[in-house]
């Protein structure tokens, strides 16, 4: 469990949120959030896609990020993940 004052200091929706302790999808700032990725997600994401890798690790990652990699993939003949 995080504290509060590492709870509010994270940037949830960010692989570093992750990084930080905020491991749990329903404890994330995000849970919910309509646009960002909770921190678990994040972390998953930029494990599997080189791009989101490359960005810098506290940076919130948006839902889309995900659904955009997977429908190029398709487009080009690749393998979705």
């Amino acid at each position: 469990m995080l504290s509060d004052e590492v709870a509010r200091t994270i940037v949830h929706g960010s692989p570093e949120g992750y990084d930080l302790g905020c491991q749990t999808r329903a404890g994330c700032a995000n849970h919910h959030h309509p646009t960002l990725m909770t921190c678990y997600a994040a972390a998953i994401a930029a494990r599997d896609d080189w791009n989101l890798a490359k960005l810098p690790r506290n940076e919130p990652l948006p839902k889309s990020a995900r659904r955009l990699r997977r429908q190029s993939a398709r487009r080009t003949g690749g393998t979705p993940s």
